[in-house]
């Protein structure tokens, strides 16, 4: 609640002055939005809570370039104090997901599904990408390069999606080494095909795809291109023959 100033002139001023700050304090009373509930955040609220009212009696006082000075600093605060929570939830979050799908693969590989080689190379490849992804996450978490949500349903759904990317980037690379739509990679010196693929090989094949995120893409997008299986010419066929239901060719003079 603001109180203005009981001369109507002034307290139409104060209020023109305080709903040129309403921006700004709906950014912060979003970024700590559940935290008032929150037994951790309690006490961080009150005294953001303080805060701001001490930046609107700023502007109550005719300092309105203060005022906003002062509520920029406050949600740089929060922001940088969320940005701490959510990513160490996004880590968990992604680790969780890693070791639990780890383990789920593990336990196949001891089944008879897990004989067939089609789906040990892919099981072997999908922990490898996960592990990459993971490792990927991780070097986010430290250099603070993740995209966080605001939402923290969003950044579980995030961590979990990143993690699936790196799962389906693995196991699509080695379909397409052991199918050898791709003729192989190179690493160093050394080009891995098809015939070379043993497990540590896909292991490493599937960590590389899961911690390049865009590393699988981008094959997709410079090798796949449509190819007629049947080309022609104004309507005929390679070979010289036309095809059926076109027009005979006119008769020579």
């Amino acid at each position: 609640m603001i109180h203005h100033a009981d001369d109507r002139e002034t307290a139409a001023k104060q209020r023109a002055q305080v709903a040129k700050l309403s921006s700004i304090r709906g950014q912060i009373n979003t970024l700590i939005d559940g935290w008032r509930q929150s037994s951790s955040y309690k006490n961080k609220t009150f005294m953001y809570d303080a805060r701001v009212a001490g930046a609107l009696a700023l502007c109550l006082e005719d300092d309105a370039g203060g005022a906003l000075a002062t509520l920029e600093e406050i949600k740089s605060e929060i922001a940088l104090d969320k940005s701490y929570w959510l990513t160490f939830e996004f880590f968990f979050a992604a680790g969780v997901t890693a070791v639990l799908s780890i383990l789920v693969m593990l336990t196949l590989l001891q089944l008879p599904v897990g004989e067939t080689p089609v789906v040990y190379s892919l099981l072997l490849a999908g922990i490898g990408g996960i592990s990459g992804a993971f490792f990927s996450v991780t070097l986010g978490a430290s250099e603070r390069t993740l995209f966080l949500y605001v939402d923290r349903k969003g950044n579980r759904a995030g961590a979990i999606v990143r993690l699936t990317l790196g799962f389906i980037a693995a196991c699509a690379l080695v379909l397409l080494l052991r199918s050898e739509l791709l003729p192989g990679i190179s690493l160093g010196n050394e080009t891995l095909t098809n015939p070379d693929l043993g497990p540590e090989a896909i292991l490493v094949i599937g960590f590389i795809a899961g911690f390049m995120e865009r590393f699988v893409p981008d094959i997709f997008a410079k090798r796949l291109r449509i190819v007629d299986p049947d080309p022609g010419t104004n309507g005929e066929k390679a070979g010289g023959q036309a095809s059926p239901g076109a027009p005979a060719p006119a008769p020579a003079a």
